[in-house]
């Protein structure tokens, strides 16, 4: 099957986005319009020569490019509510919404991808923040109670600052390819 997304520049579909989705608070139903359509295609089994058939054609969540006076006044608030958070807060954010509770980096793989279908948005301000963490001279244990704490990451091999340090490199190295990806 091949799937393949666009922004068709112009409202395909309308609904509800939760703000407080993947980590960032609270469920808040905020009515919106999308422009981004989801599409997935299957060639026709045993035709020759090969037909597609379009399996399904879907408005997708909110497009990251659309035009924001599209976005409910309200949930642009949060969203530049969400922007001016800290950087430890927002990598905080990210590490209870996407690594906590998971079985290692396949399933954090999979949780970055659920939220790159919707928007990029988070993970490219979660990546922020963890190049700013990283930058940072940052009180000791910081970086470790983080890691360990809010994630839940066992640090077995080195459970220090070193170490967290070692495994917020590797989340941001992940998001970065999944972001080019996403382009």
């Amino acid at each position: 099957m091949h799937e393949g997304r666009y922004d068709a520049g112009h409202r395909v579909g309308e609904g509800f986005l939760n703000g407080g989705m993947y980590g960032f608070g609270a469920r808040q139903a905020e009515y919106t319009p999308t422009s981004l359509v989801r599409l997935r295609i299957r060639l026709v089994p045993g035709s020759d020569p090969a037909q597609p058939f379009l399996v399904s054609a879907f408005p997708a969540g909110y497009c990251d490019a659309m035009d924001a006076s599209q976005i409910p006044e309200t949930l642009r608030a949060r969203m530049a509510d969400q922007e001016a958070r800290p950087p430890l807060e927002k990598v905080r954010s990210l590490l209870r919404g996407h690594v906590a509770d998971t079985d290692g980096w396949g399933e954090i793989r999979d949780e970055l991808e659920m939220t790159s279908q919707h928007s990029t948005r988070p993970l490219r301000q979660g990546l922020a923040a963890i190049d700013a963490v990283l930058a940072e001279e940052l009180p000791p244990g910081t970086l470790l109670r983080m890691v360990a704490g809010d994630a839940g990451w066992p640090l077995d091999d080195d459970p220090t600052d070193a170490g967290a340090a070692v495994f917020l490199r590797e989340l941001a190295g992940l998001i970065r390819s999944m972001l080019a990806e996403a382009l």
